[in-house]
């Protein structure tokens, strides 16, 4: 199953504690929201939408597959 981590880019998260949580998830990945810290998805949260949105939309199928 994908799994998204959101952390802002300065947050109270070490980045090397979050990519080795992203990296221990077969599906992980990781999206950083730039210039906020641990509050950015309350400061921010149509950039937290448009993040979440961009995660779970699949990729337009390509013609020939």
């Amino acid at each position: 199953m994908p799994v998204m981590l959101l952390s802002g880019e300065n947050d109270v998260i070490r980045m090397e504690h979050l990519q080795a949580a992203k990296e221990s998830l077969p599906k992980g990945s990781l999206a950083i929201m730039p210039n906020t810290d641990h509050f950015g998805p309350q400061a921010n949260p149509q950039m937290v939408t448009a993040m979440v949105r961009s995660f779970i939309t699949p990729p337009p199928v390509q013609s020939g597959q």
